[in-house]
């Protein structure tokens, strides 16, 4: 079994000289062991142009128990040693995410740089598999696409719908508005015809009062008419 040094020295030979199927044994071996350190992963990751090292040792960097030491400060060169103590300060202020995205940004360049030279020394099954995950990423897109374009329809769907019950409402509002007016004046025809019952009731009765006023009179009238024509006879 090959120790740490040797499957390094495997890695460091397998690079340069482009046999990419041992380079990339050997960094299998290397991963499958776990005995870089964090400091290793950056500087082997540079050398040999593999950007997840370079992250991993990144973010064990920032999130390590202990203070970055001076010897690994020089390590990975000063100006990165800075940045991870700014980035470890934004951890320990506001959240572990929020470092990771601001070491993201810090160090995209020098990623950049090295993600397009590990690009060379990819063997065929690693680009079949980076082609493959980047078909699984498009088909992501498109369907995060697909997604926000239904949510949009719905949301659409949503407001016109709201509109169109909006004015149901509104033509409800005035239906029930004329309704009401329709309830009044029926209310108010129907109060005038009480009115004028009443007024025609009252009169029913004035003049009822009238003729028994004149009644009594008259009957009273005819009998002292016959009572002086019998006195005449008599007489």
């Amino acid at each position: 079994m090959l120790s740490k040094s040797e499957w390094v020295s495997i890695l460091r030979l397998s690079t340069k000289w482009r046999f990419l199927d041992l380079r990339k044994l050997a960094k299998s071996e290397l991963e499958a062991g776990e005995e870089l350190t964090s400091v290793e992963k950056i500087i082997l990751g540079r050398e040999f142009y593999h950007v997840s090292w370079i992250e991993e040792g990144y973010k064990e960097l920032v999130q390590k128990t202990d203070t970055i030491t001076d010897d690994e400060a020089i390590s990975i060169e000063l100006p990165t040693a800075i940045n991870l103590f700014r980035i470890r300060e934004i951890m320990l202020r506001i959240s572990l995410t929020s470092a990771f995205r601001f070491l993201e940004n810090v160090f995209a360049e020098e990623l950049s740089m090295i993600g397009e030279e590990e690009i060379k020394y990819r063997t065929e099954q690693e680009e079949a598999l980076v082609m493959a995950c980047e078909m699984r990423g498009e088909e992501r897109r498109w369907e995060v696409e697909r997604r926000w374009k239904e949510e949009e329809r719905l949301k659409e769907e949503k407001e016109r719908l709201s509109e169109e019950m909006l004015k149901v409402e509104e033509r409800l509002e005035v239906e029930r508005r004329w309704n009401e007016g329709e309830i009044l004046r029926e209310a108010i025809e129907r109060e005038k015809e009480l009115q004028r019952l009443a007024e025609e009731e009252a009169q029913a009765k004035l003049e009822l009062q009238e003729r028994s006023f004149f009644l009594p009179l008259t009957s009273g009238t005819k009998k002292k008419k016959k009572r002086k024509h019998m006195t005449d006879s008599y007489t």
